[in-house]
Formats: structure tokens, C-alpha cells, sequence
């Protein structure tokens, strides 16, 4: 997923008010730009204790263009993606629970056999694939590693 697919023109002026807001509370020093000390300040004053792997793996992830510093549209872009991650959790969330019918949190091989199109044996071939613990159930982890 590239970042062109999160251009920053689309977002409207509110949008980009609430990103801005949001960038002012990282850019404690005012300086234009977010470095590791600062997300590690403001992520303290939320009750979380970062350790360097997640500040570097933070800033590795928001930092596109190597500085070592997230500017306001690498922060934009970093906002956006976070966002369309959090929707894809929710659309996968929804498929698996639509699949496991019996609500009981696994999706068996009646279940998704249930599925239009399906043949037994590609039912099996995606247990093998999926079922990782071979309990014959496929449990949300393992449903969501095998998307």
C-alpha cells in the first residue's frame, strides 16, 4: 500500500483542522515537525509507557522521508492509514463473525461450507491452510493470518 493511495488533497478543510490540532499536541517544541522525544512525551502523558523498539517502529512507519522527524503531512498520511487499518479490522471483524454462525467464536467446516460456491474440498484445503493448531475450528487469530 502505497502513499500515494493517502493523498492529504482529499481531506477536507475539517479534516485537516483536526489533523493539524492533532499535530500541535506531538510538535511540543513548535518546531514544524515531530521527532522520537516528543511522541514519547505525548504518549507518556496518555498512561502509555512506550519502549524504543515501538518509538522506533512509531517513527519508522511515519517518517517517509528519512529525517528522522514525522512532518505535517507524513503525520497526515501516517493518520490515514491508521484509520483505513482500523476500518479493514472492522470489515474482517464482520466478515468472521457472519461466517461463524453459531456465535460461539470459531467458524467450523459446516460453516463455511455453508458458503455459496464452496466444495468440500476447497473447505479442507482452507483448513489446512488456516487451521494452524489443528483443532478443526478456525479461531478470529487464525482466520485473520489467512487473509
Amino acid at each position: 500500500m502505497g502513499d500515494d493511495e493517502f493523498d492529504i488533497s482529499s481531506l477536507t478543510e475539517a479534516q485537516l483542522d483536526e489533523f493539524r490540532a492533532c499535530f500541535n499536541e506531538f510538535d511540543v517544541d513548535k518546531s514544524g515537525s515531530i521527532d522520537a522525544d516528543e511522541l514519547r512525551t505525548l504518549m507518556r502523558t496518555f498512561g502509555h509507557e512506550p519502549d524504543e523498539a515501538e518509538i522506533k517502529r512509531i517513527m519508522e512507519e511515519g517518517d517517509k522521508d528519512g529525517n528522522e522527524e514525522i512532518e505535517f503531512e507524513e503525520f497526515c498520511r501516517f493518520l490515514l492509514r491508521k484509520r483505513k487499518e482500523a476500518s479493514d479490522k472492522d470489515e474482517m471483524k464482520e466478515a468472521f463473525q457472519a461466517l461463524d454462525r453459531n456465535n460461539d467464536g470459531f467458524i467450523d467446516k459446516e460453516e463455511l461450507a455453508e458458503l455459496d460456491g464452496l466444495s468440500m474440498a476447497e473447505v479442507e484445503q482452507i483448513f489446512k491452510e488456516a487451521d494452524t493448531n489443528r483443532d478443526g475450528l478456525l479461531s478470529y487469530e487464525e482466520f485473520l493470518a489467512w487473509k
